[in-house]
């Protein structure tokens, strides 16, 4: 985490958060500086479209998603799988196996 903290400030900023909070300047100059100039333009074109179509715009509360039936499947789904990788205790098993195998003499 300490790496963490000294890298942040030198990554860039998303181009989807530059696009909403500085406009299509902003967000087109990371995007050259994180891809080629073809795929640049590709998916500025792709930012600026899900920006006029309203795509991503609205941030939803937790009660909100909760109780939106569009995304309930979804929220469902992410909920099983965490709850499942709870109970299986297959954390438990990566954090100790390098134990478990040096102990093994593996």
């Amino acid at each position: 985490s300490l790496f963490q903290l000294c890298v942040l400030p030198f990554c860039p900023e998303s181009p989807s958060f530059l696009i909403r909070a500085k406009g299509p300047a902003a967000a087109s100059a990371t995007l050259r500086l994180l891809h080629q100039h073809e795929s640049a333009s590709t998916h500025m074109d792709t930012l600026q479209q899900q920006v006029e179509d309203g795509n991503g715009d609205d941030d939803m509360t937790i009660v909100e998603l909760l109780q939106s039936t569009k995304l309930r499947k979804q929220v469902v789904v992410g909920i099983v799988i965490k709850m499942g990788v709870q109970f299986s205790g297959i954390d438990a098993i990566f954090y100790y196996s390098t134990m478990m195998f040096r102990d093994a003499g593996v």
